[in-house]
């Protein structure tokens, strides 16, 4: 039998979620007023302002003279606490996957030692590595394009610990000069802020103008009076048939669709059929081919609201995987991330906009240094005032579309066809679908990411889940902030989602409360990534995060920050006295910038034996917690002689080199999901 989305008591309820979750939309004037598409607003909670230097974590130092290996410069990246205890304080700590790891080093103590000429000072950690001049370069001339093209940065940037924005920072100068001279280059994260951020997110992000959705060459809508083109790039029926592998698309519409004709159990989650309103809102009054038996792509009811790029996410790994080895830190993202096409479905018969919302999610089949760089500057070009929109842009974002699409065609580059609607029945609904292609390719159900079973869990006081959350989740929290990295093994005793009901009071949370400080962390960011808490309470959104009902389609307050420049307060719904902030198009804003100012260098890639090198002089700085398979002593190297040889060991090695960012090659590992 099905669960509530949140099965507990009333009063309960109320505690957790206050009138700032619940009860104030609409309300009379002494109350929050309420945003178009989420929960009533909290003023936005102020922020501190680093100055560019405390916030600047990347500082770049040509040597006086290059390795016998051919390394030239040392790259400089702030470490933050480990997260395991016994490694803090370590003058040397190990980075990547196994396979392949790399060593930093103490900053200030290589430069006590004249290994190398200066150090930006504690909590620096140091790693050498090959980069030409040109790719400083290339993050200068990103700022000042920019800049030419949008006006002068506006602002401070944002500093975000997963998604929550926790600071803002002023934007750093990278002064070329002091590199040309031998000093320190601090490299910023952020060389431009926007003057019109919510516009420039529009155009390299979130695409939803009217010239693209319902662009008369490109897209198709059997409701909209002029012209159109069913066969268009970014129509339903083309995507469709991509995926479907054949030159119709039609058979495997109509067996997706079915799905919700009957119930059906996935991975033990119930799955309740909703024959009736699919039936009788959708698929009944969808035109026909002749015979009276396809369905007519041609007049798909689907309209197209948004054309959405996820550089942000993406992974260490072409197939997903990560983070690395030994604690909190990770080799940087190597692949471009995601592509994703957002539509809404009609009612054929009345052409009336229905709340049910199909997302095609691709991988984007780029996963080296170079190419994900020039993908990510080929959005940020479309951030321009001057050509937005024109046909001359639309051409260019549909060469980018298509470089995905048109690869896609009947492989695993879909990712995953998602549904989110509460048209077919009351309770609102996510439902996931893969591209199976052994055989004639069909989408088949399967579990939603990183989200439980709402039929065999409890979204509250849930054993499972508590034990998930305090053993897997809170050891990952970086030390002091909200930042984690997880994933679901096997799902340590969790069941699947085979489908979720959302509300916006939806959210997983424990027990009893409150809970401490770490703990509430560690709820938030695993009540976070799953769908129901994610278009629920912990994001103070109502139903669609992107509403394909309106034209242009409506932007939840979690995404817009709720205006320009500002960032959207929403209370915790287990402890109402935290607020998260939020501005996620700023994020990825961000995200994208920095894909596509990637400093393209070499680093060694010694292999596995390295580790064993390290072994020979003293204990290898990994976390206790992972694997060891070379029976390795294990802890911090404290001792500098001992330090020292390690890195004479590491300068010693006669490695294979790979091309790497090396901007973001060094980061604290995050999980991001939707």
């Amino acid at each position: 039998m099905l669960r509530a989305a949140n099965s507990f008591d009333p009063v309960m309820r109320a505690l957790l979620l206050t009138a700032a979750l619940v009860g104030a939309c609409g309300a009379p004037d002494d109350r929050q007023p309420c945003d178009a598409i989420g929960a009533p607003m909290l003023p936005p909670e102020p922020l501190p302002t680093l100055g560019a230097s405390d916030a600047a974590d990347l500082y770049i130092q040509r040597l006086p003279e290059p390795t016998t290996t051919g390394l030239d410069v040392a790259i400089h990246y702030r470490v933050g606490p480990m997260l395991d205890p016994a490694l803090e304080g370590s003058l040397v700590v190990v980075v990547g996957e196994q396979e392949s790891p790399l060593a930093l080093f103490e900053s200030d103590m290589l430069a006590r030692a004249g290994r190398i000429p200066e150090s930006p000072g504690p909590g620096f950690h140091t790693l050498l590595a090959s980069l030409e001049p040109m790719e400083l370069e290339r993050v200068a001339n990103l700022g000042d394009s920019l800049e030419q093209r949008l006006g002068p940065s506006e602002g401070p940037s944002s500093r975000f610990e997963g998604r929550s924005m926790v600071a803002h920072a002023e934007v750093g100068d990278l002064d070329l000069a002091d590199g040309e001279a031998g000093g320190l280059v601090m490299v910023p994260g952020v060389v431009y802020v926007p003057p019109a951020l919510d516009v420039s997110h529009g155009r390299a992000l979130m695409i939803t103008h009217p010239a693209v959705v319902q662009d008369p060459t490109r897209t198709a809508d059997p409701c909209r009076p002029g012209p159109g083109n069913p066969d268009g790039a970014w129509t339903f029926k083309h995507l469709m048939k991509g995926v479907s592998g054949d030159a119709k698309g039609g058979d495997m519409t109509k067996p997706w669709l079915e799905q919700w004709s009957k119930d059906w159990m996935l991975d033990g989650d119930d799955i309740p059929e909703r024959k009736a309103q699919m039936h009788g809102r959708v698929l009944d009054a969808w035109p026909r081919k002749s015979g009276g038996v396809e369905l007519d792509l041609d007049q798909a009811p689907l309209r197209l609201a948004a054309i959405v790029n996820r550089v942000d996410l993406g992974t260490i790994a072409e197939d997903g995987s990560g983070p690395g080895y030994g604690g909190t830190i990770a080799a940087g993202a190597t692949t471009a991330g995601e592509l994703r096409f957002v539509f809404g479905v009609q009612d054929p018969a009345t052409c009336e906009m229905l709340p049910f919302s199909v997302i095609f999610e691709y991988r984007v089949p780029i996963s080296d240094c170079e190419g994900t760089r020039a993908w990510a500057k080929a959005w940020l070009d479309l951030d321009d005032p001057s050509a937005a929109f024109s046909e001359q842009w639309r051409e260019q974002l549909e060469i980018l579309t298509e470089s995905v699409v048109a690869s896609s065609a009947g492989t695993p580059s879909l990712l995953h066809l998602r549904t989110n609607e509460d048209a077919l029945a009351p309770d609102q609904e996510m439902r996931s679908f893969e591209l199976v292609t052994n055989g004639p390719n069909v989408l088949a159900r399967e579990p939603l990411d990183m989200t439980p079973s709402d039929s065999l869990h409890d979204t509250i006081g849930d054993a499972d889940v508590a034990n998930f959350v305090d053993v897997i989740v809170k050891p990952t929290l970086s030390v002091g902030g909200c930042r984690a990295a997880f994933s679901l093994p096997g799902w340590i005793g969790l069941h699947p989602g085979g489908n979720v009901f959302v509300s916006e009071t939806s959210f997983w949370g424990p027990a009893t409360l409150p809970v401490g400080p770490a703990e509430l962390c560690a709820w938030h960011r695993f009540s976070l990534e799953t769908c129901n808490g994610c278009h629920g309470a912990d994001t103070g959104t109502s139903r669609f995060h992107v509403d394909p009902r309106t034209m242009p389609a409506t932007l939840s307050r979690f995404l817009t920050g709720g205006a320009p420049h500002s960032h959207s307060t929403v209370a915790d719904p287990r402890d109402p006295t935290r607020h998260w902030s939020f501005a996620e198009l700023t994020r990825r804003y961000q995200a994208l910038q920095l894909a596509a100012g990637r400093m393209c260098g070499g680093v060694p890639q010694p292999g596995a034996g390295f580790l064993n090198a390290i072994a020979a002089l003293g204990p290898v700085p990994v976390s206790s917690s992972g694997p060891n398979p070379g029976e390795w002593e294990l802890g911090p190297v404290h001792d500098e002689d001992t330090a020292l040889a390690m890195f004479d060991a590491f300068l010693d090695l006669d490695a294979p080199m790979q091309i790497v960012s090396l901007r973001d090659f060094v980061r604290e590992a995050e999980t991001f999901v939707h």
